[in-house]
């Protein structure tokens, strides 16, 4: 109960203030050994045989400077171990200091094996030294013990060694046994001695890039100074120090508990739900058994014809989310089992000396390692300008012969994180992202898992309230991984019926693995001119749903499907037909509307720098649009770009894109551009990111790793699943209206004919259709389409270009 209760408290604790706590919990442990020292000291050297004790009551007077316990306490010490009492209390004296000062010197072999190995020695040592037989030394300090100088323990140390060598080694005399007990004590001392300092160069070894000539000249000159004075400084520092941080507690535990959500909802309460899940604990919150969970289920709808108007295009079937088991397991469940804390304090004290040459004061508060780098809290003294330990980024990451090194203020605290790589960098999982807690039991609209970020924790942000995602990254960055992620969070979370996919990829590579899909509008789009039509094709989808979402009333597409949802399918409204021309006052007539539930449209753009290459105007127009208005009407883009440049990402792109991420990037220009702070050029690649949504503090994070294989598998499961159902009018220009009737008489009537049988039989009429089945071009085929709705054959498209066939095969002959 008290365990738990100790647990509790720890835990509501902030962390820089346990830290904090538990080394000054060790200096006042040691205070308290170092008084224990003196006080023993004292009545030991005050000790003289005639002071009245437990073994010698008399009426003398008590000479002691301690009183009656000084003279009982040294009289027991010195009956017990006799001179090695001396020893004991240097003992005790060099841990209290070690204790105090807390240095950061390596050690040798552990002070719980060597101080005790050297204590028996001594006393042993003593005990043959040959004070019983009215020796000078025994004369010269008044022995009046019956026992050597070792006491009682040396000499019964003495007597078992004696009994062992007799026993063994008939040839030593007893009088020659007392020699060797010398030899074999002194021998013990100089090999305990000895293996200390080979242990200690060997640790030195090892850490030879970790221990450089500041932190020995440190050591040095710490040796040279006087310890009691510095003990007796850090003792009156540590209460000072106290009184500070306690006044602090409230407001450091106000901040680092509070979460990135809240962060971001305090400064700008118009963006919703947009989180970013962020805990303080190091320790991954993994739930192992969430593989064995049951699939959920959806109702999926196969298209049957083409009088469909909406995006509902599944038939009563079920429909059960990819299994975990297709993921690739992580190998190393928990990285906190693989952290060296002693190498931890070695680079904690080597930076704190690298910033000390740089005229940094400050004090490193916090250590939080990750699974790819290590954050180091540094809490500046008074007057440091956090813009001039910013600069320092690369000079200090030289100086700790690290890869790079980002420095960040931390907000809402009066400290600067430092993050510096780790040696052996953990691979992150899709499959611990997939299971997370943060993932599973979101509420989020579109959930998206970008990684972990630097204390293990799984990061989920929402994508319908972002509304938009811009990435940047430099090949080998892993940006494309990372978008693999992001795509694979939304097929293990939404099925077809909520969620639909529009792709882009010009460099026919990264996104043509997920073709076949039942999510996709459309197959994967790969050439800039069709990607064009696509934007526009999604513009007139976006104004389409704000006119569905004006007739009912609503003003998202939460509201829109929702209302769907309650009242049916069928909606009565009021629409304004006039006005009376008596009264002035607008007329309404009562109408019933039939509409379907929307689903959300995610459009991916795997390289934006290849479109505005060859359609910058016509692309930028539309995705700026998009970025403009497209969030309430559910349709959300994530744009990446190799190329960061303004003439990439213009100013109204860069302004509607409030949430962005980051990954390696060439300079730190181009960090600037996407994320408007440096930095980005200082990340490690292969996943490593920064993520800033809508102007609030940016979140390093650590991409997950997906290969092929695993993008096969789930794509396979899929395409199992159900067909996709795509509209072909979305990779086609949108048909005159306006044109003259008479231009339809130049159709040939055999052709027209061939038409007619192929729209009926496949119960399909497109522009598309007709191209690929009679294998003519666009403009013949278009003249056909628009003769048929003509002469009534087929109806107007609507607004996703889909028409219906009016024409059956009963009366086709009347044609």
């Amino acid at each position: 109960m008290k365990l738990s209760s100790l647990n509790f408290i720890e835990s509501v604790l902030p962390s820089g203030f346990r830290l904090f706590m538990r080394k000054q919990a060790k200096r006042l442990f040691g205070l308290l050994l170092f008084s224990l020292a003196i006080y023993l000291i004292t009545s030991l050297i005050s000790w003289t045989p005639y002071d009245p004790n437990l073994n010698n009551y008399n009426a003398n007077s008590i000479s002691n400077i301690l009183g009656a316990s000084g003279a009982i306490i040294s009289d027991l010490m010195l009956q017990f171990m006799g001179l090695g009492s001396f020893i004991l209390i240097s003992i005790i004296l060099i841990i209290s200091l070690d204790m105090i000062i807390q240095s950061k010197r390596i050690g040798g072999i552990p002070g719980y094996i060597k101080y005790p190995i050297y204590f028996l020695a001594w006393i042993t040592l003593l005990s043959n030294i040959g004070i019983t037989d009215n020796s000078f030394f025994k004369s010269m300090i008044n022995w009046s013990y019956l026992v050597g100088a070792g006491g009682l323990l040396g000499d019964s140390l003495s007597l078992l060694i004696r009994e062992i060598i007799i026993g063994n080694f008939e040839t030593i005399s007893d009088n020659n046994s007392n020699r060797v007990i010398f030899i074999i004590s002194a021998l013990t001392i100089v090999v305990t001695f000895c293996l200390n300092r080979l242990v200690l160069g060997m640790k030195r070894k090892r850490n030879i890039k970790l221990l450089e000539s500041d932190q020995m000249h440190q050591q040095i000159s710490l040796k040279k100074s006087n310890p009691l004075a510095l003990a007796l400084k850090i003792i009156l520092k540590m209460f000072v120090n106290i009184l500070l941080r306690m006044k602090s507690l409230l407001q450091y535990r106000k901040y680092e508990e509070k979460s990135f959500e809240e962060i971001r909802d305090s400064h700008d309460n118009r963006n919703g739900d947009e989180s970013i899940i962020i805990g303080e604990s190091i320790e991954p919150n993994i739930d192992l058994n969430v593989s064995d969970r049951p699939k959920k289920t959806y109702k999926k709808k196969l298209r049957v014809n083409n009088k469909k108007e909406n995006l509902d295009l599944f038939e009563q079937n079920e429909f059960s989310l990819p299994p975990v088991s297709l993921l690739k397991t992580n190998p190393e469940k928990n990285y906190e089992k693989t952290v060296n804390q002693e190498e931890l304090e070695l680079i904690s004290q080597k930076l704190s000396n690298v910033l000390l040459n740089y005229k940094v004061n400050g004090e490193i508060t916090d250590i939080k390692p990750g699974p790819v780098v290590t954050l180091f809290e540094l809490e500046p003294s008074l007057g440091t300008k956090s813009t001039r330990v910013v600069g320092l980024a690369e000079d200090i990451a030289m100086s700790m012969s690290a890869q790079s090194a980002r420095i960040a203020i931390i907000p809402g605290q009066n400290k600067i994180g430092i993050e510096l790589p780790i040696a052996k960098r953990s691979t992150v999982y899709l499959n611990d992202l997939i299971q997370s807690d943060e993932f599973e039991k979101s509420s989020y609209k579109l959930a998206i898992a970008l990684g972990k970020n630097i204390g293990g924790k799984t990061v989920v942000v929402d994508l319908a309230s972002m509304p938009h995602l811009l990435i940047a990254g430099t090949t080998g960055s892993g940006k494309s991984v990372g978008i693999n992620t992001m795509i694979l969070s939304l097929l293990y979370k939404y099925s077809p019926e909520d969620c639909k996919l529009i792709m882009i990829d010009p460099k026919m590579l990264e996104l043509s693995l997920y073709e076949g899909i039942p999510h996709l509008l459309t197959p994967v789009v790969t050439e800039p001119k069709k990607a064009v039509i696509a934007l526009k094709w999604i513009v007139r989808e976006m104004e389409k749903r704000y006119k569905n979402m004006s007739k009912i009333g609503v003003r998202d597409l939460e509201g829109y499907n929702k209302k769907i949802e309650r009242e049916g399918g069928t909606i009565k409204t009021k629409i304004r037909i006039g006005f009376d021309e008596k009264t002035g006052k607008p007329n309404y007539h009562n109408e019933e509307i039939t509409l379907k539930k929307m689903p959300f449209i995610v459009v991916i753009v795997d390289e934006m720098a290849d479109l505005m290459a060859v359609a910058g105007k016509e692309i930028d127009q539309s995705v700026s649009r998009l970025g403009a208005m497209a969030r309430s009407a559910g349709i959300h883009l994530i744009m990446a770009t190799q190329r960061p440049s303004t003439d990439v990402i213009s100013g109204v792109i860069k302004a509607n894109f409030p949430a962005r991420v980051s990954f390696k990037v060439s300079s730190k220009i181009d960090s600037r551009v996407v994320i408007g702070e440096g930095g980005a050029e200082q990340l490690l690649g292969n996943g490593d990111m920064l993520y800033v949504a809508d102007g609030n503090r940016t979140t390093r994070i650590h991409g997950a790793f997906v290969d092929d294989k695993e993008v096969a598998d789930i794509v396979n499961y899929l395409k199992n699943q159900a067909t996709p159902d795509f509209v072909d009018e979305i990779l086609e220009e949108p048909e005159e209206v306006n044109k003259d009737p008479s231009e339809y008489n130049n159709v040939d009537p055999q052709l027209f004919q061939k038409a007619i049988e192929i729209i009926i039989s496949g119960n399909k009429a497109s522009t598309s259709y007709l191209q690929r089945r009679l294998g003519i071009g666009y403009n013949k085929a278009a003249n056909i389409i628009e003769k048929m709705e003509n002469d009534g054959i087929i109806s107007a498209a609507d607004s996703y270009g889909r028409r219906e066939i009016l024409l059956n095969e009963q009366n086709f002959d009347n044609i």
